[in-house]
């Protein structure tokens, strides 16, 4: 049975070769697409020697915790997870892959690894939920959403989600939480590079170099993958109730490649401060399947994106013993899609379709410790975005949106186990776009406790209130199907939660445990509904009501044994007066998530093995059922699939050797619109990672 997949593996590593000489071509167009990495490779080696010269005695404090133990350290009082480098690790995982392990947080994929994939959390949608990369925030100007398949988990160091809450230095508050992909710095010299092989053809290869200290460094890196994705599936004929005309077909028009080129440089100043400076150029060319029952064999898409990041931290007046800090930050962030659709297959109105967004942000803080136990803050930001979309043969449609925001926050912490923090801000906005024009305010607020009640063991509530105005997307639409809807009002909405927090730590046990109750209220959310003709357009719903459940247990054993289990439970109900359905479930949310993980490992190996470590991990997933319409008339199945992994490191060299099959009983799967899902997959990786600390 697995004879085929092993051969096909082992051939793709021997075409590897032949992979990278191919990649060049690629890589030099990456390089000429981004002016902002061809002017931070540049300044590689000068950062280098800069960053070592101001260096200081004083050290970043970074707290790494229990693998067990998943509290992000960004906000004390708001319900987090964090992932660390160890969770990014297995080959073949994307963002949307580890993100199922998060409470709280369903994802949605259309297809393989490098096709579409977004994240929502307690039953919001992701147009309400901000991604960041390096504090850049990725949802663009289209949608609202950020693409989970362009996040590069090789490049990270961790990633934090924040539930229902976000933290108060993100830039875009709301009901939706927040996703922060942080991405890792150099602490001193090294070297990485990594390879990959597995079915459907998917192959990946990366090298990073750096130099650094622990608060000073620099490093480039490049990405080159690709993948034809032809995965064969059960094809309905669009009947889900007959399974006489049910066969099987491999999916076509599903390959892609991708290049990516990131630089990093982060300079040490006096008094502790820092600044930073991230650049990354992006560029995939894929094939579009279009819906399981309607396939598209010709239309392609070419996606780029540049982003440039710049902060600082300087610590400025007030007093010698509690100086105030200045924070800067801007950014610039440009997307661009092109689809090219020549037999008409997508139902584009025309052969193409391109658009190009792009976003400038520039937001400023100030903190002032008061006393020893209260710190507050004001903050300051500005967007300027714009949005063109081009349909050759019909009109373009340009739109500009200009937001601005003004607010305060203060942390007030009279007690080593009790801490109260608030946050007011007001938002405006601006849109302007042929045939209509809007303007608004938004004030939104939230405050949060944390209490220890015993060492180990703390509860925690939040309660808050938030806008969000439609997208550009949803205000003008985006294709002949996808139409927009100018008199959208704006989402207003209050969500709350209450929950607990507990770890323990004997000799032979670690355990960790939280739970939290959640609900969240909305005025006008923003749904979609489909016409007779096949197009689909946005509206506001009215009222929705989100409330349910979460759970989280780790426990580690000996050190050796490490057992993880989430259990998400929701009731999406749309409570609009007098409405006319007797269904009154959200379309698209799953009532039950649960994950459970069991990881073994050890470093007491026999010299003779040659391993200085080894581990091998199991994790099953289960995701309910779904109504794919507001009248409850489809559904999309349940799923529950299981996962292996294995990861080897050398003891004698700087090499880990990986492997994972995932869907290990190849159970059929798909996304919310119909989407087969990758049946059972094998991924082989191996990856060089030597580093010289100081």
């Amino acid at each position: 049975m697995w004879r085929p997949e092993l051969t096909r593996v082992f051939k793709d590593f021997l075409d590897l070769a032949e992979f990278i000489r191919n990649s060049k071509r690629a890589i030099k167009r990456a390089f000429r697409s981004s002016i902002w990495t061809l002017s931070s490779a540049c300044l590689l080696s000068l950062s280098i020697r800069t960053s070592l010269a101001w260096a200081e005695d004083d050290t970043e404090v970074v707290v790494n915790g229990s693998q067990i133990d998943r509290t992000a350290g960004r906000d004390a009082t708001a319900a987090s997870t964090v992932l660390r480098r160890s969770d990014l690790d297995s080959p073949g995982a994307t963002a949307a892959t580890v993100l199922v392990r998060v409470p709280g947080v369903q994802v949605q994929r259309s297809g393989g690894g490098s096709d579409l994939a977004t994240a929502s959390i307690r039953g919001t949608t992701s147009a309400q939920t901000p991604v960041y990369l390096a504090g850049i925030r990725l949802n663009d100007d289209l949608s609202g959403t950020a693409d989970l398949s362009t996040i590069p988990l090789w490049m990270l160091d961790r990633i934090e989600v924040y539930r229902g809450h976000t933290p108060p230095d993100a830039d875009s508050l709301g009901i939706g939480g927040a996703v922060f992909f942080e991405p890792r710095y150099p602490k001193g010299p090294e070297a990485r590079a990594g390879i990959t092989a597995g079915s459907w053809d998917s192959r990946s290869v990366y090298g990073a170099a750096g130099q650094g200290s622990s608060r000073s460094g620099a490093m480039f890196a490049l990405r080159r993958e690709s993948a034809l994705n032809n995965y064969a599936y059960l094809d309905n004929g669009g009947t889900a109730f007959t399974t006489a005309d049910d066969h099987w077909v491999t999916r076509k028009n599903a390959d892609q490649v991708t290049t990516d080129a990131w630089a990093i440089n982060r300079l040490a100043l006096p008094n502790s401060g820092q600044v930073v400076l991230i650049s990354n150029a992006f560029d995939r060319e894929q094939g579009i399947t279009g819906l399981a029952a309607i396939a598209a064999e010709h239309a392609r898409a070419h996606v780029t994106r540049e982003l440039l990041g710049a902060s600082s931290r300087v610590a400025v007046g007030c007093s010698q013993l509690r100086p105030c800090q200045l924070t800067s930050a801007t950014s610039f962030h440009r997307a661009s899609v092109r689809i090219d659709d020549p037999a008409f297959e997508l139902g584009l109105g025309a052969s193409a379709l391109s658009s190009t967004s792009s976003r400038l942000a520039q937001r400023l803080d100030f903190t002032w410790p008061i006393a020893d136990q209260l710190s507050i803050a004001a903050h300051a930001l500005a967007h300027a975005e714009t949005l063109e979309v081009d349909r050759p043969g019909m009109h373009t449609t340009n739109a500009i949106r200009h937001q601005g925001a003004f607010g305060s926050n203060f942390e007030w912490k009279p007690h080593d186990s009790f801490t109260l923090l608030g946050s007011a801000r007001l938002d405006t906005q601006a849109t302007k776009a042929i045939y209509h024009d809007t303007a608004a305010t938004y004030p939104m607020e939230r405050i949060g406790v944390a209490f220890e009640i015993r060492d180990g063991w703390t509860l925690l509530s939040n309660w808050g209130s938030y806008a969000r105005p439609p997208t550009l997307g949803e205000l003008y639409g985006t294709s002949a199907l996808v139409l927009g809807n100018s008199a959208l009002a704006a989402e207003r909405g209050s969500n709350g939660d209450i929950g607990t927090r507990f770890r323990f730590q004997g000799k032979i046990a670690t355990v960790a445990l939280e739970a939290y109750v959640f609900r969240q209220d909305i005025d006008k959310l923003i749904g979609w509904q489909h016409s007779s003709f096949g197009q689909i357009k946005p509206y506001n719903i009215g009222t929705a009501r989100l409330q349910g459940i979460e759970t989280a247990i780790g426990i580690e054993l000996l050190s050796n044994i490490r057992v993880e289990s989430d259990v998400t439970l929701l009731d999406p109900r749309d409570v609009t007066p007098n409405r006319t359905l007797k269904n009154d479930i959200i379309p698209f949310r799953s009532r039950l998530v649960a994950d459970l993980g069991v990881e073994l490992h050890t470093s007491h190996l026999p010299d003779s093995l040659g391993l200085s470590r080894a581990a091998v991990s199991i994790r099953g997933n289960h995701r309910g059922s779904r109504y794919q319409d507001a009248t409850g008339l489809i559904i999309v199945p349940h799923s529950t699939t299981f996962d292996l992994g294995m990861n080897l490191m050398l003891r004698h060299l700087p090499l880990s050797i990986r492997a994972s099959v995932y869907n290990v009983f190849n159970q059929p799967s798909f996304d919310v619109v119909g989407y087969p899902l990758p049946p059972r997959s094998l991924m082989l990786g191996a990856e060089f990672d030597w580093e010289q600390h100081p």
